[in-house]
C-alpha cells in the first residue's frame, strides 16, 4: 500500500519457497531432473524389468 501500512499472514514453508522462487509444477519438476534422469538410465539398462504405470 502506499501508506506503507503491512498486511501480515501466515504461509506455509513449502508455499513461501515456491513464491519466492517463481516455481510452479513445472519448475518443481525440474529440480527432481537429475533423480528422473538416474530412473531413466536404470529402467534404460534393465529392460526386463516390468514397467509400472499407475493409472488414475
Amino acid at each position: 500500500r502506499p501508506d506503507g501500512e503491512a498486511f501480515p499472514f501466515e504461509i506455509d514453508a513449502f508455499r513461501k519457497r515456491c513464491l519466492l522462487e517463481g516455481l510452479d509444477d513445472i519448475g518443481l519438476t525440474l529440480e527432481k531432473s537429475p533423480s528422473i534422469d538416474v530412473f531413466e538410465a536404470r529402467t534404460d539398462a534393465e529392460p526386463w524389468r516390468p514397467k509400472i504405470v499407475l493409472e488414475g
